[in-house]
């Protein structure tokens, strides 16, 4: 039987307030689900795009079992229920696949007749503010809400089902582009600010569910470049079997309010679990991050690391919460959770929150926090030998980010 490893607390929304998204109108723009019948070229998006109707009966019952539980521990995921785009992929078993998100998206919205004339209200957003901030639904005021849509809300679901021996790696791009649809120019690793510059409030919300067999491997890259006046929350829940391997690396650049919710459970024997964050507040400058992590040791012998960099200047926020569980009567789970922190401006600010939640003895597990500044005495010795102080902290900000930044390289 699967339980919820976690339960909503009312505190896991302390460093966020929706007030503002609660007294907004926001319309839902609204897609039909796609089905596969052979008008969607996998060749041309480099995945196999299907319904959960191509799964086995037996596995499809457990994926299926596996996020009906697992959702109602992400506010997020639990009170969205309709979707501009609900993608099921599918990597069978002893297959490799690339796979890019972005594409799959917009390739499914063309596949639905487009999108633009679907529009209803969201009425989930109140509910949504009012049990955020740990009220009943009926005590959020609708006279609080504008009464005209002044913002577009987008809902996409995307499922990922990595099979026995399967292999996947996906890139995830998150950004302005999908306000309009347009392509995405994925030469460059390069965060590209042009991105950012649309003028329209939106708010995207995705939910990411990954189902790792045995033995699977899967390796993300999610680039989070959204516009500077945006909402982007996201709810990744990820669950795996026996001897499977998860790696995910973040750069969270972009949006106004961002707010990134990760869910993991081992729950088989050697599962291994890595997870890497970039925030910088390239897009607002008064930007407002928060990460919260939950990663839950269900059984022995499993491995996870976090390690999450926040590059804050301006007057940028980030929250980070992130709670390790390791099960009672398991044994030789090892886990680590650290967050590092660099403030390039006396108006940036963050909180750090790692948590370990322990009840095994026979565990190697450590977390930790660190907050600081660039080193003055290093920019004195970089300018006395003939180093811009420009070029100087430039150095600095990309050796303290270089440990995130070279695994993108390191999973490709």
């Amino acid at each position: 039987m699967i339980e919820t490893s976690y339960k909503i607390q009312k505190n896991d929304w302390r460093f966020t307030d929706l007030a503002k998204l609660g007294r907004e109108r926001f319309t839902l723009l609204k897609g039909d689900k796609v089905e596969s019948d052979g008008k969607l070229d996998s060749k041309k998006i480099g995945a196999q795009f299907v319904t959960s109707s191509t799964l086995d009966a037996e596995l499809k019952n457990d994926v299926e079992k596996v996020f009906a539980k697992f959702e109602t521990a992400s506010l997020i995921a639990k009170e969205n229920k309709e979707w501009t785009s609900d993608i099921f992929i599918y990597v069978p078993d002893g297959l490799e696949e690339d796979i890019s998100i972005g594409d799959i998206v917009r390739e499914a919205s063309c596949l639905s007749g487009g999108l633009s004339s679907n529009f209803h209200e969201q009425e989930t957003i109140p509910a949504l503010v009012g049990k955020a901030r740990g009220l009943p639904a009926e005590t959020v005021s609708e006279s609080a809400v504008n009464s005209s849509a002044t913002a577009v809300l987008r809902n996409f679901r995307v499922t990922v089902v990595v099979g026995k021996n399967a292999k996947a790696r996906i890139k995830e791009n998150m950004d302005a582009g999908f306000s309009t649809w347009g392509s995405l120019d994925k030469s460059s690793d390069e965060y590209d600010v042009s991105r950012t510059t649309s003028t329209n409030e939106y708010w995207h919300n995705y939910i990411m569910r990954y189902y790792l067999d045995e033995d699977a491997s899967l390796t993300i890259e999610r680039n989070q470049n959204e516009a500077a006046n945006a909402t982007h929350f996201s709810a990744s829940l990820i669950y795996q079997k026996a001897n499977s391997d998860f790696k995910l690396v973040i750069f969270n650049y972009g949006a106004q309010t961002a707010r990134s919710e990760i869910f993991n459970i081992l729950d088989g024997d050697n599962a291994r679990s890595e997870i890497y964050g970039l925030v910088k507040n390239v897009a607002c400058e008064s930007a407002h991050f928060d990460i919260f992590l939950n990663i839950d040791h269900r059984v022995s012998n499993c491995t996870s690391y976090q390690r999450i960099k926040n590059v804050l200047d301006r007057n940028g926020y980030a929250a980070f919460q992130g709670s390790i569980i390791v099960r009672e009567g398991t044994k030789d789970n090892v886990a680590e959770q650290s967050c590092a922190s660099l403030l390039l401006s006396p108006m940036a600010k963050i909180d750090a929150l790692p948590q370990l939640k322990i009840f095994s003895k026979d565990v190697k597990c450590k977390h930790g926090a660190t907050t600081g500044n660039l080193n003055d005495e290093e920019l004195f010795y970089m300018m006395s030998r003939g180093i811009s102080e420009e070029v100087a902290r430039a150095m600095q900000i990309e050796a303290f980010e270089e440990e995130v930044i070279l695994k993108r390289y390191a999973y490709a």
